[in-house]
């Protein structure tokens, strides 16, 4: 009898793992991609609606349509997003959101992307409609990536208590996640970036990468503290991204801020650069100055948009750093 009973029980706990064994790899994010069918692409564009239900003015510009009145935020309203854990890649750079429900999810703030990005998963759960009747297509071009997106709405991205809406994301064409946006191997993938398009929604983000923090501000004017005042840069829009001017090596060049980049500076390869030792320059940025800074190749990192030079974190973590949406500019201060 006692036999009959070690061996039910031994039955039962090896069938007790074996279902923990199975949730859990049913539970395991995926990290490979696989391109939506043609019946999926189909299935999905049939949703797509005209922007004009969602009060969207399309404009035709030889860079492709370009949209006004997304983005829509209400005044005077702020918040304070904490970064969450570095399992989303290092340097971390992401905050929690809402969407159309009470779940929280992982979002990457990418300042070097000129347009937000979603899962196709998540776009799908969360209602992001297509717009349509002719699809808006776009390749991330500022990583290595050719795997395409579909421009949809999502109703609203919520950083409690803002509320951003009528919000454009580019759905990826492809199950699984958006691998290429995480510049690291990170344990999980984020489901959202939000680009430098979302950014502009706000009067001014500040980011204090020491404290791991970013504060939005819907219309408020932001004043720089004088006693802490390093410099100021101004920028200009181009194809949706931030653009600064500034030198590398006495050569002048266009720079993104890169608040995902785990490097300093990175830029084009260019194997005739006789200034400065090999794998340093010294740059200048508007009042800034940074000299024998370690370089990075843009290809190396996987990196596109070989016309930008690139300023990272190595750089970035140094001060508080502010996009000033207002008065289209980026202000240093120390921490």
């Amino acid at each position: 009898m006692v036999r009959r009973m070690r061996g039910y029980l031994n039955r039962w706990i090896w069938g007790c793992l074996l279902v923990l064994l199975t949730v859990g790899c049913a539970q395991r994010q995926p990290s490979e991609r696989q391109l939506l069918s043609g019946r999926e692409l189909d299935t999905m564009l049939q949703r797509a609606q005209d922007e004009r239900r969602f009060w969207l003015t399309r404009y035709n510009t030889e860079q492709g349509p370009v949209f006004s009145g997304s983005f829509r935020v209400h005044t005077e309203r702020f918040a304070v997003a904490e970064f969450i854990h570095d399992r989303y890649g290092t340097p971390s750079c992401g905050i929690e959101v809402r969407l159309r429900g009470p779940e929280t999810y992982a979002a990457l703030i990418d300042t070097s992307a000129g347009a937000s990005w979603i899962e196709y998963e998540l776009a799908q759960r969360s209602g992001v409609i297509p717009l349509g009747p002719t699809p808006v297509r776009r390749v991330p071009a500022h990583v290595d990536d050719t795997v395409p997106g579909i421009l949809g709405v999502a109703s609203r991205i919520v950083i409690d208590p803002v509320h951003v809406d009528t919000a454009l994301l580019f759905v990826q064409a492809a199950h699984g996640p958006l691998k290429k946006f995480h510049r690291s191997t990170p344990r999980r993938y984020a489901p959202l970036v939000l680009g430098a398009d979302f950014l502009r929604a706000f009067s001014f983000v500040q980011f204090h990468f020491t404290q791991r923090e970013v504060l939005f501000a819907t219309t408020t004017a932001y004043e720089p503290d004088p006693d802490r005042l390093v410099g100021v840069v101004p920028y200009h829009i181009r194809n949706g991204r931030m653009v600064m001017e500034g030198w590398i090596d006495n050569q002048p060049a266009l720079f993104l801020l890169d608040s995902l980049g785990g490097y300093a500076l990175a830029a084009a390869a260019d194997e005739e650069r006789a200034a400065g030792p090999p794998n340093r320059s010294n740059v200048m940025l508007g009042e800034l100055v940074w000299r024998q800074v370690p370089r990075r190749a843009l290809s190396d990192l996987n990196l596109g948009l070989p016309q930008y030079a690139r300023i990272g974190r190595e750089l970035l973590d140094r001060f508080v750093v502010t996009i000033d949406g207002n008065n289209r500019r980026v202000v240093f201060e120390r921490p």
